[in-house]
């Protein structure tokens, strides 16, 4: 608790030093307990930023993902009795808003719901004045975080007028999920970029609502064979790199995250996916007998590794690892931690060749349950120009077709 509380009077004296500025916004997510760190939370806490940021123009804009979860810090030139009146509205009327607080500071001080012309926030659960219930304990941690996971899936659980499940919120909580790992063994996250010198957090953020605009469209698009996937998944790529500016943050994941779309909506159905993906993905087998015009087809002619598409032909196994959508920090870690060893990562073999791939598997089985080392195979990742990409898409993966398979099971009640 000590710590939580240092972090928020650094967080506050931060915001006030900017508040001399303009209008500062603070997005947190609303979540009990000491650690806020939950995926569902943090997926809220994305979706009303973007809202304010299409709705203002931040002059400056920070994020972080500590133990208040992710947190976005926006410089505003609107005066902010008006920017809390925005906000308020956002909390009150948008199916996530109560998930957040929006903090307004401005003027020398903190504008608070009164201000705005509003009464306290109700508790999610019984609506009685939420303070009295944090005070008096009424509902358990548990149960208000069952609550925040529901209002999260019921969100994502977005139908088409004939009921088709619209996959583009599912797979942009997946994204955002891998970039708010605590560690990214040469990824860009939250924190840092990684091994990385032209991209950061934003710059995959910049994508993320472009992936799932491409997702919602793909699912009325005529898509008829893998051929005609494929050359979606290449239009998918043109619009990457408009949205980042040229740079390419994932083509890897567009090819995973649209052969799992389109074979989820076939079968609609979890246990019934991988022999929906490999039907899907069959064609996928003549690319390596082809020309070698690709990192991950050099990769096998060199060494016989078959990448991710030696994945998709056996159904994507490595997704069905974790038999639940992980949803904190310590889930997270430690299925990274093990597809780090059991998978074939072209991304990683590419940077570091094999020998730095198979050091890896052994730093990544040495860390398990150990913090320093955990923090040391971080380290080493980016020392060595290391990123594994490979494995993050998988992780990604993993959160996406448990997040459909969740809204499928919701609306199947």
């Amino acid at each position: 608790m000590t710590d939580l509380l240092i972090l928020r009077e650094r967080r506050f004296l931060r915001e006030q030093k900017l508040a001399q500025e303009g209008t500062v916004v603070t997005i947190k997510p609303n979540v009990p307990g000491a650690d806020k760190r939950f995926v569902y939370s943090d997926y809220a806490s994305y979706v009303l930023f973007g809202e304010l940021t299409a709705h203002f123009a931040p002059v400056q804009t920070i994020a972080e993902h500590d133990w208040e979860g992710l947190v976005f810090t926006l410089l505003l030139q609107e005066a902010p009795e008006t920017v809390k009146q925005a906000c308020m509205q956002w909390e009150e009327a948008h199916p996530l808003g109560r998930l957040t607080d929006l903090d307004v500071s401005g003027k020398g001080r903190v504008y608070s719901r009164q201000d705005a012309g509003y009464p306290p926030r109700r508790c999610y659960i019984c609506q009685k004045p939420a303070v009295v219930c944090s005070r008096s304990e009424a509902h358990s941690a548990a149960a208000l975080r069952a609550h925040i996971k529901q209002t999260v899936l019921a969100y994502l659980n977005k139908r088409d007028e004939t009921g088709r499940l619209l996959p583009g919120r599912c797979a942009e909580m997946a994204l955002l999920s891998e970039l708010c790992r605590e560690y990214g063994f040469g990824c860009v996250t939250v924190h840092d970029s990684g091994s990385h010198t032209d991209m950061d957090f934003f710059t995959f953020l910049r994508h993320l609502p472009v992936m799932g605009q491409h997702l919602d469209e793909m699912v009325h698009a005529d898509i008829s064979d893998f051929s005609s996937l494929r050359a979606y998944g290449r239009r998918m790529e043109q619009a990457m790199l408009q949205a980042t500016g040229g740079i390419n943050t994932h083509k890897g994941a567009i090819f995973l995250y649209l052969l799992l779309a389109k074979a989820f909506g076939d079968c609609r159905s979890l246990p019934l996916l991988p022999a929906r993906i490999r039907q899907i993905a069959a064609p996928v087998q003549a690319d390596f007998s082809g020309s070698k015009d690709t990192a991950g087809l050099l990769l096998y002619e060199k060494y016989g590794i078959t990448g991710i598409r030696g994945q998709a032909l056996r159904g994507f196994p490595a997704l069905f690892i974790a038999r639940a959508l992980p949803e904190t920090p310590d889930a997270f870690l430690r299925l990274t931690l093990q597809l780090l060893q059991e998978m074939e990562d072209t991304n990683a073999i590419h940077r570091g060749g094999m020998t730095g791939w198979q050091t890896l598997q052994r730093k990544a089985k040495k860390a398990e349950g150990n913090e320093d080392r955990i923090r040391e195979l971080d380290d080493w990742c980016k020392k060595q120009g290391i990123s594994t990409g490979g494995t993050a898409d998988l992780v990604g993966g993993t959160v996406f077709i448990h997040a459909l398979d969740a809204c499928e099971r919701m609306w199947n009640k």
